[in-house]
This record gives C-alpha cells, structure tokens and sequence, in this order.
C-alpha cells in the first residue's frame, strides 16, 4: 500500500494524515511535492500533477476523461516560484 503524509503545519508534525489511492491519491508514486502561497499541496506523478485542498484531491491530466487536462501525462518536477507561479517539468 503506498502512502503519502501531510503535516497540516510545515514547522511541526503535530497532525499527520495518510492518503492512499482509496482517498483519491492519483498515484503510488510521487515524483515530487510543491506546496504554495495558499496552502495546496502539488504532486507530480506517473499519472499527471494533482492538488490536495487539505480536503481532496483534484487530478489534472491528459486523459479523455480528465475534467482538468493537461497537455502532457507525466509531472514529474513542481517548483511554485516567488511570484506564486507554478512550473512543471514532464
């Protein structure tokens, strides 16, 4: 079973969460984690990038079916730049 946790507060680890593919989590595999200036946390996986709102995850992809496509599948590196832009390298 893979997981991902989330520390609510980035200076400590007194609330962890785990997130596996049944709480929507896109992927087993998580290439790379960017969090920015409103708090969302940005995964790059195999599967597209995807973003937890602290309630759910919201996949960003470039399947038929995706509601928010992307141009390419893989996301494999997130940096959020100082002036809040996101960048993703395939």
């Amino acid at each position: 079973m893979s997981q991902i946790l989330f520390s609510a507060d980035s200076e400590s680890f007194a609330s962890i969460e785990r997130f596996s593919i049944n709480d929507g989590l896109p992927d087993t595999t998580i290439f790379s984690i960017g969090r920015d200036k409103s708090e969302f946390i940005w995964l790059g996986t195999p599967s597209g990038l995807a973003r937890y709102d602290n309630h759910e995850f919201r996949k960003y992809s470039n399947t038929p079916d995706s509601v928010y496509p992307m141009p390419l599948g893989q996301s494999r590196q997130i940096f959020i730049d100082s002036k809040g832009r996101h960048w993703v390298g395939y």
